[in-house]
Order: C-alpha cells, then structure tokens, then sequence
C-alpha cells in the first residue's frame, strides 16, 4: 500500500506519495479543488492511505478522497510533536512528515464529522453572523440618533423608519424640520416629536 501526506489549504494542497518500503515516489501541489483532488486519486497505481493534517478543509478533502475508494485518516497536527515543534514549517515538509509517520502507525486519528453535520453547522453560523451583524446595525444606528439628540425607538422597524426620515432633511431650510418615527413611533405624536427637534435645531422653545 502506498502512503500520501496531505496538507491541504484553501488554494493549493501539498502531497507526499511513499511506497511500502518508504521510498519517495512523488511530491509537490495540486489546486485545492474536487477536481484535481479526484484526478489525483484516480491517478495513483495502487490504493493509498491519505493522511491529512486537519484543518478548515480537512473534512472536505477526506469525503473526496474516500469517495473515490481510498482510506484516509485526519489526525490533529497539535499532537505531532515532529510537526508542531518542527522548525521547518513548510506545507511540503508537513505533508512528508505524515506520510513518513503515517507509514508506519505512528498517527492518531481525530473524528471527522459527517456532510450532514458539516452543512447543519454551516446554516447555524451563518445564522450567528447574521443575527450579529443586525445588532450591530441596530446598536450603532441608535448610538447615532441618540448623537444627534434624537430619541430612539426600541422597535428595529421604527428605528429604520428614523433613520429614514433623518435622510430627508432638506438643506437651506431655516427651521430644519425633522418628522421623527410615524403613527407608532414611541408613544410622542409626530408633531410634538417634530416641534421638539425644531427647537434642538433652531434654538426656539
């Protein structure tokens, strides 16, 4: 059985294919990609056991290389003194120390997460990120308002309806008139909120 070391990054992979008797038989990189990773399965004379570095793709990379009758192990590279303390930290180095330690049982595999659960972790951060990105929105759109001596409403609709409306403010009138919020807008009517920002304005009660 052949074995290849694999550190796999975003862009370009870098391998190190041994035979049994631990001989070289080839290295170098492949673009990151299902295609040249699968042509390069299929390429190999005999079946191989991959050994991959794990990382953001590491999980990725085992499912293609399985799926195209493979074995692969992820291990964790932390735990590989030879890697994590090597002065000579290449991906090309990486990728033959796996294969060198890997040849001869010397790795310890980690768990790899199914598709399955990969894509459902997907959906959850991307879901986090979202709901972040529109407290921020909400967090410094109301920080804003509120430098402008401006009252903020606590409804993000509303808020987005102040803003709108601060937009609006037409240059070169002298009173500056600003209509805050609408019909719902935080208990104020439209005219007592309009009146009171008059005044912040222009310096009239």
């Amino acid at each position: 059985m052949f074995h290849s070391g694999m550190d796999v990054h975003s862009r370009l992979t870098a391998f190190h294919v041994l035979d049994g008797a631990g001989q070289r038989l080839a290295a170098g990189t492949i673009p990151t990609t299902e295609e040249s990773l699968g042509e390069f399965c299929r390429g190999l004379a005999k079946a191989t056991h991959f050994w991959l570095e794990a990382s953001t793709s590491s999980a990725w990379g085992a499912r293609v290389i399985d799926a195209n009758g493979h074995r692969v192990t992820v291990v964790d590279p932390n735990r590989i003194r030879a890697i994590s303390g090597s002065p000579k930290k290449t991906d090309a180095s990486d990728a033959a120390t796996l294969a060198t330690l890997g040849r001869v049982g010397l790795l310890t595999p980690v768990y790899v997460r199914s598709s399955e659960t990969d894509r459902f972790r997907r959906v959850l951060t991307a879901r986090h990120a979202l709901v972040r990105a529109r407290a921020n929105l909400i967090r410094c759109t109301r920080s804003l308002l509120r430098s402008e001596g401006h009252e903020s409403c606590s409804m993000p609709g509303q808020v987005t309806g102040q803003v709108v409306n601060l937009l609006r403010i037409r240059d070169g009138e002298r009173s500056r008139e600003v209509q805050l919020g609408g019909p719902r807008s935080c208990g104020r009517s439209t005219s007592s909120m309009a009146r009171c920002t008059r005044s912040r304005w222009t310096g009239t009660g």
